[in-house]
């Protein structure tokens, strides 16, 4: 069994601990994603992969926003999250 992908990543100068975390529910998902049946797999599968990908793509903007323009950018990451769930 391997061992959980703990360490955090860092991009461009930036160390964001959840980027860690999101990179393992995209892997997982992306391997889960290819056992759903091939009628979902194109359908709802694109859709969480597509929420995923925004989702990171949201958390990387927030590590490169000031301060005070973070919470709207936290907020559309908490949604994407929440459609995920």
């Amino acid at each position: 069994m391997t061992e959980p992908h703990t360490h955090t990543h860092t991009i461009a100068g930036l160390d964001i601990p959840i980027f860690a975390k999101l990179y393992e529910l995209y892997s997982a998902t992306s391997a889960y994603l290819l056992q759903f049946p091939k009628a979902k797999r194109y359908t709802l599968g694109q859709t969480i992969d597509r929420l995923i990908l925004t989702l990171i793509e949201l958390i990387i903007t927030a590590g490169y926003t000031s301060r005070e323009h973070k919470m709207p950018i936290l907020r559309q990451a908490s949604v994407k999250l929440a459609l995920i769930k």
